[in-house]
């Protein structure tokens, strides 16, 4: 449902002069074998033999696809969105290799070739003149009158003799088409056998949900085409759930979705709200037909194809080119044979699969964030099924919130008298709230653990996950412990990069923001109340591109902003320095555990051979004066190297690990002494990877 359609395939500009120049002759491609010969007959000419080719074993086969790993791909584009993970079921998959063989998309011919001009005869202008220049009314070739709609489609006798269900059914060549797959091929049986059984589970839910709200029962074969009744699937667009809700629609609907659960994998609440939705479709369209087609496409979709044909028919939307999308003239049909076959079991050979149990269950209610593993033990069931009786829950826990669980019916009891004995494990972490710029390491560091253990403990896979405003799972600290780890956190210094190091703005105060992955200019400047053309202004970045994890950029805001909701660096722990200054060049010499050297040349000296010196290759002594890799040193020239030192290479680790190239570290207290000759033997550490 509200899925996008594909576009559809037009054939390219020039092959349509093509046609158009060749007439129609050319317009209808004719097989090889029967195709007309260039020239006057000839006697067809003997084959060449065939050249011996090599043996069948050393034949190249084709080409192997390219294994890449698609997490390293989004890490050096960027993404910042975990990606659509669908898990459609081998049912749907065999559905849609069905429909692309029977019903493949029609080539639309942008245009037709033009007739064949008459001996004499002008060829047609090819465009009207307007205004004052146009042909008079009774010049003009009238319109070709437009056929007489076609009576539709009468059944079959056998048709005629089966029972009806309660959504009106049309006899169409497409219901026929899919009753034949469905009774006729092995695949097609298999896909409805399963989905006859599953639909047992949860008939009875959504039987009495349809009744309450005055609605067909037999709209339950909608979640039957959609889902094959799996509360789980994900489509290709993201449509979740057994109704396929996208998240907009669901959202609409009372839906919700966070990092701990998905209201649309819950059948209860998702078969309630799509109750709610086919009440406004059918009052909108007054048809069912067109109430299934807007379910798929969505209403706005219909509502302007009827107003562009001027028709309220679907199956006459179904027969104009553009009329609706290719997928949803299949939408409906399909959803009529299902519901034929569902009413008729015995007729098409159904008649004895044996539908799984209904859905039955108990509810208890649990306190924040609860593993299913913790309510299983106290319970006394298995946790794969509380995982299939509570499908919503994505990280296998109940979200930081009191939650009701479903537990198999009987259990409730035992699972009260069991949980006070179980709770020891829920007692040991706290939840926490993640502020705007807040990063995993940043939480760990917080509460003094790992990012691992925080990945295992929130079930979080992707580090775009952690936004702002998520509620987290974190070990629980004493405020001792608190305190004593923020005051870890504040004893470290910050350099930051910027244009003027003494900026400062009238009336606004100067603070300091570390991006992490996700950030957007747009979104950090709406956040802070400026505008993109001050962030540029106060730092040295361009705001058309993206900016990078890890930058910290330096912002000047009003002083009543609230800050509560964000993670700032601690401007008492900044030192700014000015980007190309003396300062800041000493500040990535250490980052990289080195000390920034004046080296005067002596005779002799080479870029290789004073590189030596310092653990420095060519390339990189030519990265750090810019300047070619053959050039010629000349006695008394002052060179820059970076030489190692204990202090700084202690530092560099530190501030490596961050991985960002304004990151926390010290700046030397003064600048080195230009070095004549040969310098007094340093540390080794260990040697720098060759660019």
């Amino acid at each position: 449902m509200d899925r996008p359609t594909r576009a559809t395939r037009a054939i390219p500009l020039i092959g349509g002069l093509l046609l158009t120049l060749a007439g129609p002759a050319a317009a209808q491609p004719k097989p090889a074998a029967q195709a007309p010969p260039r020239g006057p007959s000839k006697p067809a000419a003997a084959a060449p033999a065939s050249q011996p080719g090599p043996p069948s074993e050393f034949k190249a086969g084709p080409p192997a696809p390219l294994k890449t790993e698609e997490d390293a791909r989004r890490g050096v584009r960027g993404d910042t969105e975990p990606p659509i993970v669908p898990n459609e079921s081998e049912e749907l998959r065999e559905l849609r290799r069905f429909e692309e063989e029977t019903f493949p998309r029609a080539e639309r011919v942008w245009g037709r070739p033009a007739p064949p001009l008459r001996e004499g005869t002008a060829p047609a202008p090819r465009s009207r003149p307007t205004g004052a220049d146009a042909q008079p009314g009774d010049l003009r070739t009238p319109p070709p009158l437009r056929p007489p709609l076609p009576p539709p489609p009468q059944p079959p006798e056998w048709f005629k003799k089966l029972k009806l269900p309660n959504l009106p059914v049309r006899w169409d060549p497409k219901v026929q088409a899919y009753l034949d797959w469905f009774k006729g091929s092995r695949s097609g049986r298999a896909v409805m056998r399963r989905w006859l059984t599953r639909q047992g589970r949860f008939r009875p839910l959504i039987e009495v949900a349809a009744r309450r709200n005055g609605l067909p029962t037999d709209i339950m074969y909608v979640a039957m085409i959609e889902s094959g009744y799996e509360p789980t699937v994900v489509s290709r667009v993201g449509a979740t759930g057994m109704w396929q809700f996208m998240a907009r629609t669901g959202k609409v609907y009372g839906l919700e979705a966070d990092h701990w659960h998905d209201d649309r994998r819950d059948p209860e609440r998702a078969t309630e709200a799509a109750m709610h939705f086919w009440k406004d479709l059918y009052t909108r369209f007054g048809s069912w037909h067109l109430a299934l087609a807007g379910y798929h496409a969505g209403y706005a979709s219909i509502l302007k194809s009827i107003l562009a044909y001027n028709t309220n028919d679907y199956w006459e939307l179904c027969r104009h080119e553009n009329g609706l999308p290719h997928e949803t003239t299949l939408y409906v049909p399909k959803a009529l044979a299902a519901a034929i076959i569902g009413a008729n079991r015995e007729a098409f050979g159904f008649g004895d699969v044996r539908p799984d149990p209904s859905w039955e269950f108990e509810k208890v209610r649990v306190p924040n964030s609860t593993s299913l593993g913790a309510i299983a033990r106290a319970a006394g069931v298995r946790e794969g099924d509380l995982v299939t009786l509570n499908p919503e829950l994505r990280r296998g826990r109940t979200p930081p919130q009191p939650w009701d669980v479903r537990v198999p019916r009987g259990s409730a009891e035992r699972f009260a008298r069991n949980w006070a004995t179980t709770r020891k494990e829920h007692d040991r972490s706290d939840t926490y709230v993640v502020r705007f710029g807040e990063r995993l390491d940043d939480v760990a560091a917080r509460y003094k653990t790992s990012v691992k253990e925080l990945r295992k403990l929130n079930g979080i896979e992707d580090s775009a996950e952690v936004r702002a405003g998520l509620i987290m799972l974190v070990p629980r600290r004493t405020p001792e412990e608190l305190k004593k780890a923020e005051a870890e956190r504040a004893e470290e210094e910050t350099v930051v990069a910027v244009p003027d190091k003494d900026a400062k703005a009238d009336g606004r105060e100067r603070i300091f923001y570390r991006v992490r992955d996700g950030d957007a200019l747009p979104e950090i400047a709406r956040f802070f109340k400026v505008t993109l053309e001050d962030l540029g202004r106060w730092n040295a970045i361009d705001i058309t591109v993206k900016v990078q994890p890890g930058m910290v950029l330096q912002l000047f805001v009003a002083k009543e902003l609230d800050r509560s909701k964000v993670l700032l660096v601690d401007a008492a722990k900044v030192k700014p320095v000015t980007l190309g200054s003396q300062a800041f060049l000493e500040h990535v010499a250490l980052q990289r555990g080195r000390n920034r050297v004046v080296y005067v040349c002596r005779k002799g000296d080479t870029l290789e051979r004073v590189g030596r010196r310092f653990n420095l290759t060519v390339g990189q002594m030519a990265r750090i004066n810019q300047m070619p890799r053959g050039t010629d040193l000349k006695p008394g020239q002052k060179i820059v190297v970076y030489a190692p030192d204990k202090k700084a290479a202690a530092a560099a680790p530190k501030a490596q690990a961050r991985k960002a190239p304004h990151q926390r570290g010290r700046e030397p207290a003064r600048q080195a002494a230009p070095t004549r000759g040969k310098p007094a033997k340093p540390a080794a550490p260990a040697r720098p990877g060759k660019r």
